[in-house]
């Protein structure tokens, strides 16, 4: 039977015919809301599995024995030597490891002197102390411009730790020296700390805390 279809309606099956055939294709994967899908032509790449390698991590500058024990030779940690006494320490930075003699004296300073760092109201009254230290390297290994003496710490009467304003070049008192450029064998510096107890207080000892040595929980000490 020959059935006719007005004009309207063969525009109207038309026209559904091309909307069919534009729909997705089997198997095909709608985007999820708010991810926008690849651009025509362009591939996707594939997300890697390989877990990358961590970067070694950089030296430190702080002092080091460079391992968890003293070697033979060496001053054991608890040491307690007077001050003058010299301490055998395993010392280290940027790469190398070396042995240098410590020996450490200790003077009492001015109040007054401390005006000439400008603290300000936070040091106001307290007492100060210079300790010189002095190091020569008793090793094979040379130590150019490594800051042998930042584990050098003071202590008050009480045991506590008494404050810092550290190593102050210029300062008339008590002038730090810079590592110096050719610390090789046989070499050696002297440099000085500031250390200050409030008033009232004083410092009795000075202590290496070699950091990530055995010495940084027993420590070599100098006192009177």
């Amino acid at each position: 039977m020959h059935v006719e279809m007005s004009g309207r309606r063969a525009v109207l099956l038309v026209a559904v015919l091309l909307i069919a055939g534009c729909s997705w294709s089997e198997g095909a994967v709608e985007p999820e809301p708010g991810v926008s899908a690849p651009a025509a032509g362009r591939s996707v790449p594939a997300v890697s599995e390989t877990v990358p390698t961590p970067a070694p991590a950089a030296a430190g500058d702080g002092t080091t024995t460079g391992g968890g024990s003293v070697r033979d030779g060496e001053t054991d940690p608890g040491t307690v030597l007077e001050y003058g006494e010299a301490a055998i320490i395993g010392m280290g930075g940027r790469g190398a490891r070396g042995v240098v003699a410590a020996t450490v004296e200790i003077a009492r300073g001015e109040p007054a002197d401390l005006e000439e760092l400008d603290t300000g109201d936070t040091m106001a009254g307290a007492q100060p102390y210079y300790v010189s230290i002095a190091l020569e390297n008793v090793g094979d290994t040379a130590l150019p411009l490594v800051p042998l003496d930042n584990d050098f710490h003071g202590r008050l009467d009480d045991g506590t730790a008494a404050q810092e304003p550290g190593t102050v070049d210029g300062f008339r008192p008590c002038d730090a020296e810079p590592a110096p450029a050719d610390f090789d064998k046989g070499k050696r510096f002297e440099t000085c700390r500031v250390f200050v107890a409030p008033r009232g207080r004083s410092v009795e000892t000075v202590v290496y805390e070699g950091f990530e040595t055995p010495y940084a929980a027993d420590p070599i000490i100098w006192e009177p």
